[in-house]
């Protein structure tokens, strides 16, 4: 009987399995399930072939594989052709003329291998296969050959000695890496030699099939001279074996039959069908008793759960230690996902158990056992024993019927366990279904059904439960198809969905905001949707009155005092009320209505009171917000504030400002409400509250900001008034200096009282704001610009103005602009040797004043004209000042910079070609008091005076990097 298999990857073991290997590989070819190296003659094969096509189909591939594994191949060619074979070889991708030139390939005729003048010569045959045997053994990995046997046609003696000779290839090929395969034409070769064929040979290779050969009797045995008496005897044993063989399968199929007559009858129960297997398996197995128990072997638990017999100690509910049984060798057993091999014990002494409980008390002597593992309940161990012991193995028949009935419990145990767990689950689920306070429906949303809904939501939606499952989830979604069929396409991709973007409509046209959670649930074989709907209407309203608190609060255009009033609008609304005030309450404990809403005669705006006996100190002197729904119901009516006011329903808070109470925020009714106040409510009162707080904190830090502000600006007056007489003096007096004196000195001294007063200017600037600012006249740009450069310190730099514009402004102030943009640029933007660290830092603007202020400044007293020594300044100290003013120009910038005032659109540019400012400090040069020169006199106001100025003019000011890497600062919309 022929085996059949596929290609295998696995490495050949023997140069047989090899020479398969190399068959399977072509197409068609089929093979053993076993290796071939377990049969004492497995290199030896014969092909029995029917055509050439069938004969090249095994002979190629056995010779190519034997040329690519580096063995010695020898064809004998007889009724082919050398150059057939050669072509097929080659066919097959096999380099022929290689092999031939390096002697790994050879071909022969018949005459030189078997034949001595024209008869078969047995010895030649032998010496002729041994030599090249011989020689391939020390150059290459093995051999192989295969022969042509079609010579034998028409030749009985030849046929009758070949055949005898196949016990000598055996012997040729016994401990060597060779294998032979013998070839013969069953079209031309008589039955009597393909009989021989067949009996002499342990594999045929027939119709691309390797067959385990059943009839295959030794050579040697087969032409012995006693060989029909072993061929009588084989052939009786052959006939008592497959006798009993069809006796162990006729009873191996009744026990089957009757396991699955058991196990497949309706009308009995779990417990009844076990029982009817504890017989059957004690009939089939020839013990005493079945049993099942539970086990868990990591707490050493064993419970006897079912027995099929009496027993002194095995009865059901009896406990051993896991240990003391025999089921403890069932459960070394690591796999969940397959059932264990059964267990047996047939020598207990011998295997250990000598002296445990199961042997001395349970005097159990022979045990077969399978250990069941269940998921979600106790593991199980079901098992037959007897007290009596047995003589013989278990055989592999009776431990494949115990794994059988093994297999039918495991499977009934988890199914009962799986319907226990459903019936649970449904249980629960009709518990929660039947009282949640959620809505629940079953829908089947492609056939437009509703198949279920709970009390709640019928309640919900106001139907009926017939009338409800008449309908489907378009009558409850109308308008919203779209975006309903959207949701259900997601829950069924991905198991489940939430939204809140639908509405439900009930029985009576209302639209019910929802939220919906849903999940695909499978019932009675239909997969549906279970979803759990709940009415977000209060959440929705929240959610519109805190939009509705957020814009009344964060309107800039709305007063205190009329944002107060709208915010009592919007509580009276949202908690239902017809009465809202604020209060606020003074030191002498009284408390003034600051606004008020509603129709009650003691609560009007502008109304002071004493605080005595007033909700409002309820309510200050409570820890948190006060609620009253019913002020009789909750023992008020005895109280003053309730006699006095009048209130049923009140429901207030407290607003603090700086950490102190201020007043109160109240809602009030004189109708008692007739429902209790909700967490959303609660929360939206807190809020409002702290609402109130807000605005109040935020007007009581204005007040304060500006009154510190108006006396920094009335200090910056007083100042600059003191100052400006002093300096005016200062310049009066320097330019009356005499001419031939030291004329540098002169010129520093000018420069200083200049630098106070540029000083005085950008301080009033940065104090006063656009106060500051003179009458605005005509200014042409590129005019200031010019005049402006050719008035600093330029230390060697160059400017290119290309600007012709002219706008409204105060002339001084742009003068100040281009300074301190022009110095800040000299100063700081050379790319030479200045340290990194003073990158386009700005300083502060030293400028003369203009003749227009100048003529604007008091006439002051000549007391305070400075003396000669005060003023005076010494050649060497000239010379020293002057010389680190050299050097300063070379440290700090000068030569190597290009200033460029330029065009825009709707403004102008100041771009300087230096090193730029870094990314990060593009921000901070426009703060006050920001600079990198501070050792260099810098006070970091210039830059904060140009962003000032702009501001007051209501320039868009920015600062970039130029086209050369430098800073660039724009200034759009100047007009």
């Amino acid at each position: 009987m022929s085996k059949h298999i596929g290609r295998s990857d696995r490495k050949p073991s023997t140069a047989s399995d090899a020479g398969f290997e190399a068959l399977q590989s072509t197409a068609g070819f089929r093979g053993p399930v076993e290796p071939l190296d377990g049969h004492e003659h497995a290199d030896h094969l014969a092909l029995v072939y029917e055509d050439r096509a069938e004969q090249l189909a095994t002979v190629v591939p056995f010779v190519a594989d034997g040329l690519a594994r580096d063995e010695r191949c020898m064809y004998i060619v007889d009724d082919s052709s050398r150059e057939e074979i050669i072509d097929a070889l080659r066919s097959d991708g096999v380099d022929v003329e290689d092999a031939l030139d390096a002697g790994q390939l050879s071909f022969h005729s018949v005459e030189e291998m078997y034949l001595s003048d024209g008869e078969f010569d047995v010895e030649r045959a032998r010496d002729s296969l041994g030599t090249v045997a011989e020689a391939a053994q020390d150059e290459y990995e093995g051999f192989r050959v295969t022969a042509e046997e079609t010579w034998l046609v028409g030749d009985d003696a030849a046929q009758r000695k070949f055949m005898a000779c196949e016990a000598h290839v055996n012997e040729l090929l016994d401990g060597e890496a060779g294998m032979a395969l013998c070839q013969y034409d069953r079209t031309e070769l008589p039955p009597t030699v393909i009989e021989d064929v067949i009996n002499t040979h342990p594999y045929l290779v027939y119709d691309e099939t390797a067959c385990p050969n059943d009839f295959y009797t030794p050579p040697e045995e087969y032409f012995a001279p006693d060989n029909l008496a072993r061929e009588n005897e084989r052939k009786l044993e052959t006939l008592l074996d497959r006798t009993e063989g069809q006796a162990s399968l006729g009873t191996r199929e009744r026990y089957e039959r009757e396991l699955y007559d058991i196990t497949s009858d309706p009308d009995l129960g779990f417990e009844e069908k076990l029982d009817a297997l504890f017989d059957l398996g004690c009939e089939r197995f020839n013990l005493d008793i079945g049993g099942l128990a539970k086990v868990d072997p990591e707490t050493d638990f064993f419970e006897v759960e079912a027995v099929s017999d009496d027993h002194d100690f095995l009865v059901p509910g009896a406990n051993a230690d896991l240990s003391e049984t025999y089921c403890e060798v069932t459960t070394d057993f690591n796999s969940r996902d397959a059932i264990a091999d059964p267990v047996a014990v047939t020598d207990p002494v011998g295997e250990g158990f000598e002296g445990k409980r199961c042997y001395e008390q349970f005097g159990v002597r022979t045990y077969l056992g399978t250990y069941l593992t269940l998921d979600g309940t106790d593991d199980r161990t079901f098992w037959f024993v007897s007290t009596e012991p047995r003589e013989s193995e278990f055989s592999e028949a009776e431990r494949t019927f115990h794994r059988l009935m093994g297999q039918w419990v495991e499977y009934e145990l988890e199914r009962q366990h799986r319907e226990r767990e459903l019936r649970r689950a449904k249980d629960q689920f009709e518990a929660v279904f039947e009282n949640s306070n959620d809505a629940i429906f079953v829908n089947d949303p492609f056939g437009d059904e509703i198949v279920d809904a709970n009390p709640a939501g019928l309640e919900m939606l106001g139907y009926e439960r017939e009338e409800l499952l008449a309908r489907g989830p378009s009558d409850c979604h109308p308008d919203e198809m779209g975006r309903f069929r959207a949701f259900v396409d997601g829950v069924f991709a991905n198991g489940h969905g939430w939204t809140d973007e639908l509405s439900c409509l009930t029985k009576d046209g209302r639209a019910i905001p929802a939220e919906i959670s849903a999940s695909t649930i499978e019932l009675d074989d239909r997969e549906l949707m279970l979803a759990i709907v709940r009415d977000i209407t209060e959440r929705k309203e929240h959610e519109q009155y805190q939009r509705e608190l957020y814009d009344i609060i964060a309107d800039p255009r709305v007063s205190f005092g009329d944002k107060v009033e709208n915010l009592l609008e919007l509580g009276s609304e949202r908690f239902d009320f017809d009465i809202g005030y604020f209060t606020r309450t003074n030191d002498d404990d009284t408390f003034e209505i600051v606004e008020a809403i509603g129709d009650h005669d003691l609560i009007q705006s502008g109304v002071t009171d004493s605080l005595c006996d007033t909700y409002c100190e309820k309510l200050l002197a409570s820890s948190g917000a006060v609620s009253v729904t019913d002020a009789a119901e909750e023992g008020w009516t005895d109280d003053a504030a309730y006699e006095r006011f009048g209130l049923d329903a009140y429901f207030a808070t407290t607003v603090e400002v700086g950490g102190d109470e201020y007043g109160t925020l109240c809602f009030a009714s004189e109708m008692p409400r007739d429902r209790a106040y909700t967490d959303a409510e609660r929360t939206f009162l807190d809020l409002m509250g702290q609402c109130v707080s807000y605005e109040l904190n935020r007007n009581h830090r204005e007040v304060q900001l500006e009154e510190k502000n108006a006396r920094l600006e009335n200090f910056a007056s007083m100042l600059a008034h003191e100052l400006r007489n002093p300096v005016n003096i200062g310049q009066i007096y320097g330019q009356q200096l005499p001419a031939d004196g030291n004329a540098e000195a002169v010129g520093y001294i000018t420069e200083a009282f200049d630098r106070i007063e540029d000083i005085i200017d950008v301080m009033l600037m940065l104090t006063r704001g656009r106060d500051a600012v003179g009458e605005h006249s005509a200014v042409d740009l590129g005019t200031v610009a010019r005049d402006v450069w050719d008035d600093i310190d330029t230390r060697g730099a160059t400017s290119e103005v290309a600007i012709d514009s002219t706008i409204e402004a105060d002339e001084t102030y742009v003068q100040h602009l281009f300074r301190n943009l022009f110095e800040n640029a000299v100063e700081h933007g050379s790319t030479g040797n200045r340290p990194q660290d003073d990158n386009a830092a700005e300083h502060g603007s030293t400028s003369p004043r203009s003749q227009a202020h100048e003529d604007a400044v008091e006439h002051g007293s000549t007391g305070n004209r400075p003396r000669d020594d005060d003023v005076h300044q010494t050649e060497s100290d000239a010379a020293h000042q002057n010389a680190q003013r050299s050097e300063d120009a070379v440290e700090h910038g000068g030569a190597d910079v290009t200033v460029t005032v330029g065009e825009l659109p709707t403004g102008f540019y100041v771009a300087d070609d230096g090193s730029g400012i870094p990314d990060d400090d593009k921000n901070a040069v426009f703060e006050e008091g920001y600079t990198s020169a501070a050792s260099n006199g810098g006070m970091g106001l210039g830059l904060a005076f140009v962003q000032k100025l702009a501001e007051i003019y209501e320039w868009d000011c920015a600062v970039t990097e130029s086209d050369e890497g430098g800073a660039r600062f724009e200034f759009r919309n100047v007009t």
